[in-house]
């Protein structure tokens, strides 16, 4: 199974109005993906990803890596918007996640009273 182990989020002002942020991921610990953009899109105002694209001879960008089916795309969107979310404007933001996908800083809440 593969697991967003690290997620970078670099927000500042961009020339592209549309373009809020960059995000870099670590998958497994193994794998960087660099140059997600997160950017508002312009008929609603809602939030999408792109994946990192490569132009090619004929004009077109083609997507370099992406989520294959419907559900990780949805689980993929959802964590990195998520993060993107709870950063600060114009901040920055790193943060390593743990193995059940938390955070290292942040723990678990439980419902057992002590």
């Amino acid at each position: 199974m593969i697991e967003i182990t690290s997620i970078k989020v670099i927000r500042k002002e961009y020339p592209n109005e549309q373009t809020k942020a960059y995000v870099d991921l670590t998958l497994n610990n193994a794998i960087g993906i660099s140059g997600i953009q997160v950017a508002e899109r312009a008929r609603d105002k809602n939030l999408i990803l792109y994946m990192p694209t490569l132009p090619f001879a004929n004009g077109n960008f083609y997507e370099v890596i992406h989520p294959i089916d419907y559900e990780t795309r949805t689980l993929f969107n959802q964590i990195v918007l998520d993060r993107y979310r709870n950063t600060e404007e114009n901040d920055s933001s790193e943060i390593v996640l743990n193995d059940e996908g938390l955070p290292l800083n942040e723990t678990r809440l439980s419902n057992n009273k002590s």
